[in-house]
């Protein structure tokens, strides 16, 4: 049994697809609590979580933030949830061309072209990379 912290972005577009996931991993065993996006570190000393997800790393202080996690032993997931990917400029980011992805253990992706995007760039394990759809319809 895991204890997972998952970041929710935006509550009318994000909530409905993270609490699904959350109910499917409790229906596993799992505990899960839920934060709002960019205040998982006030959550984390309470929480104790095994798993972090998050809906990107964007920022070099989230990039940071999921290195500091690693050495916690905290994994660290990204679902990303808005709709940065389609943007030809922000594919590259999100699939690491400027974006340090290291302190990723899994990253979920919308589709198989990003999946290729990160595996090009390899700033990521192949094994870490799974085509899940988008969160917001594929549920």
């Amino acid at each position: 049994m895991a204890k997972i912290l998952i970041a929710v972005d935006h509550k009318w577009r994000d909530l409905a697809g993270h609490v699904y996931a959350g109910l499917l991993l409790e229906q596993l065993g799992h505990v899960v609590h839920y934060a709002r996006n960019n205040l998982e570190k006030h959550h984390v000393p309470a929480i104790k979580p095994d798993l972090v997800m998050v809906n990107h790393l964007i920022p070099k202080k989230k990039q940071e933030f999921a290195k500091y996690l690693q050495r916690q032993n905290i994994r660290v997931v990204i679902l990303p949830t808005e709709g940065m990917p389609t943007l030809d400029g922000m594919r590259k980011h999100m699939g690491g061309v400027d974006c340090d992805l290291s302190g990723v253990d899994l990253h979920f992706v919308w589709n198989q072209p990003m999946a290729d995007i990160l595996r090009e760039n390899q700033t990521l394990a192949a094994d870490k990379i799974v085509v899940a759809g988008v969160p917001r319809f594929d549920f």
